[in-house]
């Protein structure tokens, strides 16, 4: 069932519209905002806009700084590695773990990189044991790093290190705990099911070389994104191909990657010289004080501007990894045209999604199992993301809406796809029962927009939003993001729907 054209772009255009009347609001709100007693919050900006520019976004910060920090290890990244792959591409793997451990030892203290050193040594020796021994070493891991995360212990490193390299770690032994994961349970499995015909197969795919290889992978070790170790692993048999045109397109590839992150990263800029969304997280109070198209405004724009940055910080990654020949996933989708929850989870974060899907959900469940294995396997592996991210309230709570919001969708889909519900239903036609799910689907799109600007902004931002939508807001007020939901949600369906008849047809 497809909605005619004409009603998907009247839908868009009132979607469009929409966002531009809530954003224009928020950039006019900016103007009141008292500059100087917000002085923490502004750098100078570009001189020709004249206009001081939001900086108080610390991960983007951090993200420029590093990069510009490390060009030239990307640099030698890519040189080196190419002109092994040309010349003896058996040894790719040693020339990415040499570079990485060198990268580590160059550009963390000694403390730093002994932690990660021990890390990947730990995992060496548990995998050798049975698969719960892997889970049991990663909780243990994880239980670390968020008590290193707490404040009495950031005291108790500053003597040894800076505010910034302590985060810089924290950043990097979280990535590089999915990996060495990922590659011991990759490990155990094929272990599990080894027979005495590709016991050396096995033995050569997850050979200690291949393995400081993927854990020391240079593009992903400090910014990510997550890659699992299938995903690493499918440049092995393409390393033995040469041909000069594909190098040649590979590094075009590259280029022009490159030359997209480098455009979305000025639009970013230049938009944080308009809209001050970081400033309103750092102030929630001030959300008290706008009119509710201002709070929407900022609220998309805090969700916006935390894809971009993810978009630009994991696409540098990428663009990296697939010139070297490996099958990585797609950058971060823009979260202004996901409509359902499951697709959030799916195309933003494609890497934490494949861990969690291949690692954990699909070692509890099937497609065949009962709805309440699948909710269970959902409940562990949201589990897993709370720990990952820390043990703070706020996040909590977001994994909480988060799992709820997905309950929900789980149950909505399967009461949609039974007989019942067709057959009650079929008297409208299939493209009222469409607009149908859109009007309902919106109301879960609204509520989960929430829990995600909650996380991006805090507990106090959430709260805001929450009491202005639900409580403050006025009823005319809810209609109009109702419909603005149901028109993402119809524009979102379409959009979706044509990529799949396109992948198809491929």
């Amino acid at each position: 069932m497809r909605l005619p054209p004409f009603e998907v772009l009247i839908s868009l255009f009132m979607y469009v519209i929409a966002l531009i009347y809530a954003i224009y609001h928020a950039f006019q709100y900016g103007q009141s905002i008292d500059i100087p007693e917000n002085e923490n919050s502004f750098s100078e900006g570009w001189s020709f806009i004249g206009r001081k520019r939001d900086d108080y976004d610390s991960e983007l910060e951090s993200f420029v700084e590093n990069t510009k920090k490390y060009t030239l290890w990307y640099i030698y990244h890519v040189l080196l590695s190419e002109i092994v792959r040309q010349v003896e591409p058996h040894r790719i793997c040693f020339i990415h773990a040499t570079i990485g451990i060198i990268f580590v030892s160059s550009n963390f203290k000694p403390l730093v990189s002994a932690a990660m050193f021990l890390m990947i040594f730990s995992y060496y020796v548990t995998m050798l044991m049975r698969k719960p021994f892997v889970w049991m070493l990663t909780m243990v891991w994880l239980a670390i790093l968020n008590m290193l995360k707490q404040s009495v212990w950031e005291e108790r490193l500053s003597p040894y290190l800076t505010e910034k390299e302590v985060c810089d770690a924290m950043i990097a032994l979280s990535w590089l705990l999915l990996r060495v994961t990922s590659f011991a349970i990759d490990y155990r499995n094929a272990r599990n099911k080894c027979t005495q015909k590709n016991s050396e197969q096995i033995r050569d795919y997850f050979s200690t070389l291949n393995y400081l290889a993927y854990s020391f992978y240079l593009p992903v070790y400090l910014h990510g994104p997550p890659l699992t170790y299938e995903r690493y692993a499918s440049m092995f048999p393409k390393n033995k191909l040469f041909r000069i045109e594909e190098s040649l397109y590979r590094l075009k590839e590259l280029f022009v990657a490159l030359i997209r992150i480098g455009c979305l990263y000025f639009l970013n800029e230049f938009c944080m010289h308009f809209i001050y969304a970081n400033v309103v997280i750092y102030n929630p109070d001030q959300m008290e004080h706008m009119n509710l198209w201002a709070v929407y405004g900022f609220a998309y724009a805090i969700g916006q501007y935390f894809c971009n940055k993810y978009i630009i910080a994991y696409g540098l990654g990428l663009a990296v990894a697939k010139f070297d020949r490996i099958d990585a996933q797609q950058k971060p989708m823009c979260v202004g045209r996901i409509h359902l929850y499951s697709k959030m989870w799916k195309h933003f974060d494609q890497g934490l999604h494949d861990f969690l899907f291949k690692h954990i959900y699909a070692e509890m469940c099937t497609k065949t199992s009962s709805l309440p294995r699948k909710l269970f396997a959902s409940f562990i592996s949201f589990a897993f993301i709370y720990l990952w991210h820390g043990y703070y309230i706020f996040l909590l709570v977001w994994v909480f809406l988060n799992l709820a919001s997905l309950y929900i969708e789980l149950f909505g889909r399967h009461i949609a796809q039974s007989e019942s519900y067709n057959r009650i239903l079929k008297p409208i036609g299939s493209n009222n029962i469409q607009r149908l799910n859109a009007l309902l689907g919106g109301q879960l799109l609204i509520s989960s927009s929430i829990s995600n600007v909650m996380f991006i902004g805090g507990p106090s931002v959430g709260k805001w939003l929450m009491i202005h939508t639900y409580f403050t807001g006025g009823f005319l007020n809810y209609i109009i993001l109702s419909i603005t939901a149901y028109n993402l949600f119809q524009v979102s369906t379409f959009i979706f729907k044509h990529e799949q008849n396109d992948k198809k047809l491929t």
